[in-house]
């Protein structure tokens, strides 16, 4: 546990009892690192004495629970009562860790905790340290090109940010948005002069919804003169289950062998169109919608192009890598997750794999 200097003795206290009774383990596990599980014995005899700080596990596996308490511990460096420290991100920690940048030299316990939160993201080349030193730097250079920071090498807000919570800094500027309502002109010129470079529209409106969003025609040209590209995006609505209804399965239905026979007619694929007034086609398409996860991720792309097709917008690439998935969870992976986000790519490369071998004929058309 690494608490035997903050309780010496024979008596157990009452945060060991308490750890003793939960299943957390306190010997390397799995797939634990010595680095992690050194840190978590740290921690656990620095902050045990304060009062919201209970021992954690310390199998070398990043958990929920070490992530608040990384939290906690910065929150105590910030000099936060037990009053105040609640292992949130919130404006106090915000203002504190701004006011504690590092860099190549400084030494001490924030040195500590920042090559802490390094190593649970497994930075590689990130050593658990009290000195700041050009290693370090090196990688928080390599993590800050990586989620597309500003490369200081220093531990300044936004990469404290970054590390500690899935949006990062919230004040950060971003080159991309998505729009519900239209581009004018006036619009795209406002969003260039703010930095943007991507707007999102989207390709439809929600049946029974009065929100009208999709995109118009002559958008693309309005948005393209203003420097802006764009990228479409399809969405209905699935956000409660009484959108699941014996309605809505036929306007899916639908829609899917309106995509299909677009796709037929295009080119895309080869196949018989399917007639959508009748019935057998119609309760087919519906099944294999309900039962079938393969023929659905299939389909997905067939809308894009469909709806693409008739606003006049080129037809969408599929242009992803194995490595963008392993890439993609690495950077999303949410603040309170478990870390291991290769691992998580990997998991998701089955669904890569099924979307290749259904739309690798897609690709970079």
């Amino acid at each position: 546990m690494g608490v035997s200097n903050a309780f010496p003795g024979g008596g157990v206290e009452p945060k060991v009892f308490k750890a003793l009774l939960t299943m957390d383990p306190y010997v390397l596990v799995g797939d634990g690192t010595g680095d992690v599980r050194g840190i978590q014995q740290w921690m656990n005899e620095r902050y045990v004495r304060r009062r919201e700080f209970f021992i954690i596990p310390c199998g070398g596996q990043y958990s929920r629970e070490v992530a608040r308490a990384l939290m906690l511990a910065i929150q105590y460096e910030i000099g936060m009562s037990d009053d105040q420290a609640n292992g949130v991100f919130g404006p106090g920690t915000q203002q504190g860790l701004r006011e504690h940048p590092l860099s190549v030299g400084s030494e001490g316990n924030w040195v500590l905790l920042f090559s802490a939160a390094m190593i649970f993201k497994q930075r590689s080349g990130v050593f658990f340290s009290s000195v700041f030193g050009s290693g370090l730097e090196a990688a928080v250079e390599a993590f800050q090109r990586f989620t597309r920071l500003s490369v200081n090498g220093r531990a300044d807000f936004p990469t404290w940010a970054s590390l500690l919570v899935s949006t990062g800094d919230p004040t950060r500027k971003g080159t991309a948005c998505d729009c519900v309502t239209e581009i004018t002109p006036d619009r795209a010129r406002a969003l260039r002069d703010e930095g943007y470079l991507y707007v999102g529209r989207y390709l439809t409106n929600v049946p029974g919804t009065t929100l009208d969003r999709n995109i118009k025609p002559g958008e693309l040209e309005t948005i393209a003169d203003a420097g802006l590209s764009v990228y479409p995006i399809y969405q209905t609505y699935g956000g409660a289950a009484s959108y699941f209804s014996e309605e809505q399965g036929v306007a899916d239905a639908l829609a899917a062998i309106d995509a299909y026979n677009h796709s037929v007619r295009a080119g895309i694929i080869t196949g018989t169109p399917m007639d959508p007034a009748s019935d057998a086609d119609l309760w087919a398409t519906w099944q294999q919608l309900n039962q079938d996860n393969v023929y659905c991720v299939s389909t997905v792309p067939h809308v894009h192009f469909h709806h693409a097709e008739l606003i006049g917008a080129p037809r969408p690439s599929l242009d992803i890598s194995e490595q963008g998935v392993l890439d993609l969870p690495t950077r999303y992976q949410g603040e309170l997750d478990h870390p291991d986000a290769q691992e998580g790519g990997r998991r998701r490369l089955g669904l890569c794999r099924i979307l290749e071998q259904y739309n690798a004929f897609m690709r970079n058309l």
